[in-house]
C-alpha cells in the first residue's frame, strides 16, 4: 500500500470539505470544571462544528478566537453574561448552573446564525428558583390485588421509565429551557 499518495488523498478529501482550513476557536474551561460546565462547553463545541469551525477544548487562554467560561461574578444564582467580540466571547455564570446556561445560549445563536457572534452584550437570571416539570407514574386502571395509585414500577407496567434514550432526550429538552427540577 502507498502511504504517502493515501495521506494526499486525504488531505485533499479533507480540504475540499472545509475541515482542514476550518478556523479553530479555543473553548476555555476551568481546570475544575464541573460536569455541567463541561458538558455546556461540549455543546459549543458541537454548534461550533456544525458552523465550521474546527473547536478545541482547553484549559488557558490562547491566540486566535475563543470563548472563555467563568463562574465567578456573573449576575446571581443561575444567571450568567456572554459578552465579547468576533475575537474573544467570554460566559460568566453566577454559579456552575449559569455558566451552563450560558454555553446553551452561546450554542443555540451559532447554530442558529451558523457563524461566531461578531459582537454580543446578552444577560439572562431566572425569575423562579424552581423550574420544572412532573412525570406522573399511574394507570388508568386498578392492578388486582392493588390500591388506588399503588403500581410497581416494573419494565413491564411503565416500559418508558426504563428507556434511556427517552429519559436522555427529555433530560435535554428540560436542560434546553433551562429547567432545574423534575418531579
Amino acid at each position: 500500500m502507498n502511504f504517502p499518495r493515501t495521506k494526499i488523498i486525504l488531505a485533499v478529501l479533507l480540504a475540499s470539505c472545509g475541515w482542514l482550513n476550518a478556523e479553530t476557536v479555543s473553548i476555555v474551561i476551568p481546570t475544575n470544571a464541573a460536569p455541567r460546565v463541561q458538558f455546556g462547553a461540549g455543546k459549543i463545541a458541537e454548534a461550533l462544528k456544525i458552523a465550521g469551525f474546527n473547536p478545541m477544548l482547553v484549559h488557558q487562554p490562547t491566540s486566535g478566537k475563543e470563548v472563555v467560561i467563568s463562574t465567578a461574578g456573573g449576575p446571581g444564582k443561575e444567571g450568567f453574561t456572554i459578552s465579547g467580540d468576533s475575537g474573544a466571547l467570554g460566559i460568566t455564570g453566577g454559579d456552575d448552573s449559569g455558566a451552563f446556561y450560558g454555553c446553551l445560549e452561546l450554542a443555540k445563536r451559532i447554530c442558529d446564525s451558523k457563524k461566531f457572534p461578531d459582537e454580543i452584550h446578552f444577560m439572562d437570571s431566572p425569575q423562579l428558583t424552581l423550574r420544572g416539570t412532573c412525570i406522573g407514574m399511574q394507570k388508568t386502571f386498578i392492578l388486582p390485588g392493588r390500591k388506588v395509585y399503588e403500581y410497581p414500577y416494573m419494565p413491564e407496567l411503565f416500559p418508558w421509565f426504563y428507556d434511556k434514550k427517552l429519559w436522555t432526550e427529555y433530560l435535554d429538552f428540560l436542560a434546553a429551557n433551562r429547567m432545574n427540577t423534575l418531579y
